[in-house]
């Protein structure tokens, strides 16, 4: 039976579980003066004693009164505490520079307490250079320390290694360029380029790597320079006379582009007739000086 004037509640004591895996739960009754009450886990059997030492669950307790009337308390629940388990930390670099800081993450479980090497506590954290470790405790005590993670120094960047695959290059000839710096470097060339390869004409280039740290000194010196006029051709004829309709044969070698001849014609070999002919080669560098001349008289009746 319910007394409508009788009411009652349980209260959760301190957890530590070091002391005792149990819990205390104490209940309070308030009623009609000079009442007295009796306590009860399971609604059967009842004690004056309003402590109950109760292992982790959920409970629902009881309280009587001196003339019968019993009130349930309301429901409270006995955690479950462990020994937390150790945190695993993260960061977001290993190195920095100068007054940069490393930002270190990790958590605990609710109701745990982190707890950093450096004496910082939750959360996370920015750091300089160190190791750093971190905890997480409870009542029932601290966890293993977690991995050390280490924030070193970083490293100016080394010089670049250059190369080309040409230099020289002719009209609109590029050649290319290719450095090599660490992983995470950044390529920047004295032409203001960025990056590897690059393609270049006449000039003269260098690259330097950069990074959080700083900027290397200059890689070696490349020159891209303008490739040089070809040399004259070396002709040659099979006669020097010619009659009626009769043609001489020209022939032309040119050790680099095209031979050009001085009536205009490309190539070699061409028939020609009575004349004065020289020729030059040409490419994409340039047009050479004019070849010796070679003079195809007319024949003379004998």
């Amino acid at each position: 039976k319910r007394y409508p004037g009788f009411t009652s509640s349980a209260t959760l004591g301190v957890l530590n579980c070091l002391i005792s895996p149990l819990t205390p739960v104490t209940i309070t009754a308030s009623g009609i003066a000079g009442s007295t009450y009796t306590y009860s886990i399971d609604g059967v059997t009842y004690t004056s004693s309003n402590v109950f030492s109760l292992s982790p669950g959920t409970y629902s307790l009881y309280v009587k009164d001196n003339n019968g009337c019993i009130e349930r308390t309301n429901t409270i629940i006995v955690p479950v505490l462990v020994l937390p388990t150790a945190p695993i930390v993260a960061t977001n670099t290993t190195t920095i520079c100068g007054n940069d800081l490393a930002v270190l993450t990790t958590t605990c479980k609710a109701g745990e307490t982190l707890t950093w090497s450096n004496g910082m506590i939750g959360g996370n954290i920015s750091v300089g250079l160190g190791t750093y470790t971190a905890t997480c405790s409870n009542l029932c005590g601290v966890s293993l320390t977690s991995i050390p993670v280490t924030i070193e120094s970083g490293k100016s960047p080394k010089l670049p290694e250059v190369s080309s695959d040409k230099l020289v290059v002719c009209g609109n000839e590029l050649a290319t360029l290719v450095a090599h710096c660490e992983v995470g470097d950044v390529i920047e060339w004295s032409n203001g380029m960025l990056g590897s390869p690059i393609q270049v004409g006449v000039g003269f280039y260098t690259a330097r790597c950069k990074n959080r740290c700083g900027i290397s000194a200059e890689s070696v010196h490349i020159t891209i320079n303008p490739g040089p006029a070809p040399d004259a051709p070396i002709i040659g004829t099979n006669r020097t006379s010619v009659c009626g309709a009769e043609l001489a044969l020209l022939t032309g070698h040119c050790a680099d582009g095209s031979v050009k001849w001085s009536n205009g014609m490309i190539g070699s070999p061409i028939y020609v007739g009575e004349g004065v002919y020289s020729a030059t080669c040409t490419n994409t560098c340039g047009t050479s000086g004019e070849s010796i001349h070679i003079t195809i008289n007319k024949g003379t009746v004998p």
